[in-house]
């Protein structure tokens, strides 16, 4: 049994920009993906920053490889609320940390996960560090919160939950990350450079194979409700 996805779990992704998902938690989602019901809230496209056009249409080909559905594939400009995608790069800026306190509350409420996986506040990218930072404010009291990692980011992270998975995991995350079209011949996209993370991982885990990494950041182990009173 996974104790950071324990059966039955309601899970949240944060993601972002589209792939961060995958390049975070893409063969733990797909390990786990008969067993939980994951759910995908993208942030972000790059049709401004970077001209991509399929962006909408990658992440819901790159979720159906994990095993997520396309009802499970949402973008914050289609849940309700009147938000709109934030500009990529400009997440910490006081409008845009102010924007996703209030997405992170309202699709708590859509959705009530029991997990949220969000990218680690440790990270480099300063999308994923605001994100991250406004969720951890104010997410409490409910969902479990862990942060992912994104290889090109990670310099700074120091995980302390690995979560062992199969080849056939790793393989569906790098068809995930496949079905991304467009700016995709950066290195950390090379299936090679996403396998050496994970053996990476997997060693400081102590075991051979391959390893997702997580940091712990808020875990509500709730006392059960107190026994009626007996009839006598």
């Amino acid at each position: 049994m996974s104790l950071l996805l324990p059966p039955g779990a309601r899970v949240l992704v944060l993601a972002p920009h589209p792939d961060d998902a995958e390049f975070g938690c893409g063969a733990t989602l797909h390990r786990f993906r008969a067993a939980i019901e994951a759910h995908i809230l993208v942030f972000s496209d790059r049709a401004a920053t970077r001209g991509e056009k399929n962006n909408d249409a990658d992440q819901l080909a790159a979720a159906a490889r994990l095993g997520i559905p396309a009802g499970r594939v949402h973008f914050v400009d289609a849940i309700g609320g009147g938000f709109a995608r934030l500009p990529t790069r400009l997440f910490g800026s006081a409008e845009a940390r102010d924007r996703l306190r209030l997405i992170a509350a309202h699709a708590v409420k859509l959705w009530r996960p029991d997990v949220i996986l969000m990218p680690s506040i440790e990270e480099t990218n300063q999308d994923h560090t605001a994100l991250a930072e406004e969720v951890r404010r104010v997410i409490r009291g409910g969902p479990a919160l862990f942060g992912y990692e994104v290889v090109k980011h990670n310099r700074d992270v120091h995980p302390r939950v690995f979560v062992e998975v199969a080849e056939a995991d790793m393989a569906a995350k790098c068809e995930a990350l496949a079905c991304f079209s467009e700016f995709t011949n950066r290195f950390y996209f090379d299936p090679e450079v996403l396998r050496a993370q994970a053996r990476f991982r997997a060693m400081q885990a102590g075991i051979t194979g391959f390893c997702e990494a997580f940091t712990p950041y808020y875990q509500l182990d709730r006392l059960p409700p107190p026994a009626a009173p007996s009839a006598g």
